[in-house]
């Protein structure tokens, strides 16, 4: 196999993710670089003095089924943003972390 087949071969990490008062996990995957450009994008827009990133729009991005399909679209972020603060969180925080892009995982990367 060439390299080029492997490097697209490659898949982003699908996790399961236990939530209380849900009798079966979740799962949340880290983003692919086109999600993660849109995510970026929708942090520029923050800085352009638009409307913050929400916790929904990041969960709409990661929230997925266990092969890594996305269950959610862009559109059902304000949904999500009605979920218990605390979940939603944790949540946001699992896929900011799979995708690499938390402050330690910028460090991570940094040192390789």
């Amino acid at each position: 196999m060439s390299l080029r087949a492997k490097l697209s071969a490659l898949r982003v990490r699908v996790e399961p993710m236990t939530i209380a008062g849900i009798d079966e996990p979740i799962h949340v995957k880290g983003l692919t670089g086109g999600e993660r450009a849109v995510l970026v994008s929708k942090r520029f827009r923050m800085g352009e003095g638009g409307p913050p990133l929400s916790d929904g729009e990041i969960a709409a991005l990661g929230i997925c089924d266990a092969s890594g399909v996305r269950i959610y679209q862009d559109t059902d972020a304000p949904e999500l943003d009605l979920m218990p603060g605390e979940v939603l969180s944790a949540i946001a925080l699992r896929i900011m972390q799979l995708s690499g892009l938390t402050a330690e995982a910028t460090t991570d990367a940094a040192k390789k």
